[in-house]
């Protein structure tokens, strides 16, 4: 038996599998290492045991195979590209749509906020001009107390709103305005109670 001495590199790299990829080992530092004629008392340290499966999944796989270059006339996305950017797109939709909704019910309340506030002032103008309510919201356009009957936000219409009659015993004409919208907002108040 002969004892020989061999000078090892920090890195020695060793083939798996029939691929390409190679496993790299870490071996004992570099400096003489002895090893006798049958092959025996190699001292090794081996990397990480989490480089090995990583290297089995890159042995089977072999991501390198999109680096090569591919014909004319085949230059495209795979099918799995293509499936995870629109799973990906999916999710970002499924995360951004509930917040997109709630603003724009948001903005629609503030509408219908708006248009009661400027019906029921002008309601009050007319009862300090004429000295008593309108008939109807009509004749708050012709008068031109305003251009047009408003649209109702929350139900897309001019005729849905709700007259509320004077409570005053001998006069006729609306006193306020709702919303036709049996919809609750997102306080938790019906908007025909707005």
């Amino acid at each position: 038996m002969s004892i020989r001495k061999v000078m090892v590199s920090p890195w020695m790299a060793r083939p798996i599998g029939s691929g390409n990829l190679l496993m790299p080992f870490l071996t004992s530092p570099p400096g003489p290492l002895s090893i006798n004629g049958e092959g025996e008392n190699i001292e090794k340290r081996v990397l990480p045991i989490i480089l090995f499966p990583l290297t089995l999944f890159l042995n089977k796989f072999t991501p390198w195979k999109c680096l090569k270059h591919k014909p004319i006339g085949q230059h495209g996305f795979t099918l799995m590209e293509m499936l995870t950017v629109i799973a990906i797109m999916g999710i970002l939709a499924s995360i951004a749509m509930p917040s997109y909704q709630k603003g724009v019910i948001r903005g629609r309340e503030a509408s219908l906020k708006r248009t009661l506030f400027v019906l029921r002032d002008v309601i009050d103008q007319h009862y300090a001009d004429h000295g008593r309510y309108p008939v109807s919201l009509e004749e708050l356009v012709e008068k031109r107390y305003i251009r047009e009957i408003p649209m109702d936000p929350m139900t897309n219409s001019t005729t849905t709103w709700i007259l509320i009659p004077t409570d005053r015993e001998g006069e006729n004409g609306i006193f306020d305005v709702h919303s036709g919208s049996y919809k609750v907002s997102l306080s938790g108040e019906p908007y025909n109670e707005w």
